[in-house]
């Protein structure tokens, strides 16, 4: 594994034997996650000469395969995942039909969602991560940012992409402390065949801009609040905004910051608050007006902090990443797929699940 950065693995080993868990060429193994709507899976493709390669395969549920508009919006969210290619985005490298199930695969990242990083940091450190570790994730998530906002299609014109689930749990850091952007399944793009509704809410409240929590159009700037909020999530162990039911989170959201959660950024280094008092403007024209200038502004206090990330993940993952690892070496070898004890569930994977808490896998 020290070669592969990114934890794909391709090695030769003898092709597997019929299994119940075969789909199409993939072998499942663990399941990461499932919703009304798909299923998410862990799974092993082999080739010839017994290439292997660990993936991730989403697939669309069968009774779900009837529906129109679910399998137009499917297809969508595929081909918009898989023409973003850049370092700091999980990739999606494959797409098909097996049967009636529809499914998309993408690579499968050894590591945990930053929600996962600080939960277990709080559990076993008793605090957060430091200042430039989580400056530093936020700084690579914007670049992807940068990127997907940035983007044009085939015909040349913006397609003014917007994330729209910019949280935790769609933020990975990989055991050699890469960070990468993934579950663009509500982004909003020009080119997009199936487009939200006007007032209609899709994304984690929690980490959502002012706009976006009132059904109002977004733009870019949307996602750069939810990056404020994800910086203040990271720092403090909290999420901003909190509230007794989903009604009264949803209403705080959309008004955005009030007194309370203003004060409660005091609580944070100095540079922080300089950061997130910028960041967090309920008026989009009040706050970093691109991922670029907003990457600029963090990027003097992340030296070293690569390294120091990997070595957080060793320290809080280590043993975790080890056991799984082998067994997703063992599962695949024996063509089996039994479940790996403790904590070692990856966590690339497109959520199924939508209004998550902070720290859900």
């Amino acid at each position: 594994e020290e070669d592969d950065p990114e934890g794909a693995i391709a090695i030769r080993q003898a092709q597997p034997k019929p299994n119940a868990n075969m789909f199409g060429r993939y072998l499942l193994l663990d399941r990461l996650g499932e919703g009304g709507m798909a299923e998410v899976d862990t799974a092993v493709t082999y080739g010839a000469e017994g290439f292997r390669r660990t993936s991730v395969v989403k697939r669309l549920r069968k009774e779900m395969s009837s529906n129109k508009d679910v399998v137009s919006a499917f297809i969508d969210e595929a081909n918009l995942a898989a023409s973003l290619v850049h370092t700091n985005i999980v990739p999606v490298f494959d797409f098909g039909k097996e049967g009636d199930e529809y499914f998309m695969a993408q690579e499968y990242i050894l590591g945990r969602n930053l929600g996962r990083v600080n939960r277990r940091s709080l559990e076993n450190e008793q605090k957060p991560l430091p200042l430039n570790q989580v400056f530093y994730v936020a700084h690579e998530t914007l670049k992807a940012l940068d990127y997907a906002h940035t983007k044009t299609g085939n015909d040349g014109k913006p397609m003014n992409l917007v994330h729209r689930d910019v949280s935790p749990n769609n933020i990975l850091v990989s055991a050699r402390g890469e960070v990468k952007l993934f579950d663009f399944g509500i982004a909003k793009a020009a080119n997009r065949i199936t487009q939200t509704q006007f007032g209609m809410v899709k994304g984690n409240v929690r980490f959502m801009s002012p706009e976006q929590a009132r059904g109002d159009p977004v733009d870019s700037r949307s996602d750069l609040f939810a990056i404020g909020l994800v910086i203040y999530y990271a720092l403090s162990g909290d999420a901003l905004y909190t509230a007794d039911t989903a009604y009264n989170l949803l209403v705080k959201a959309a008004q955005g910051p009030g007194e309370r959660e203003l004060a409660n950024l005091k609580g944070l280094p100095k540079e922080a608050q300089r950061v997130l008092e910028r960041a967090l403007q309920s008026n989009p024209a009040d706050r970093y007006q691109t991922a670029a200038e907003f990457a600029q502004a963090l990027a003097p206090f992340i030296a070293g902090a690569h390294d120091a990330l990997a070595r957080t993940m060793e320290r809080l993952f280590g043993e975790d990443i080890k056991s799984e690892e082998a067994h997703f070496a063992s599962a695949a070898a024996a063509g089996a797929a039994p479940a790996a004890e403790g904590d070692s569930g990856a966590t690339a994977v497109q959520s199924t699940k939508r209004f998550a808490q902070p720290g859900e896998a």
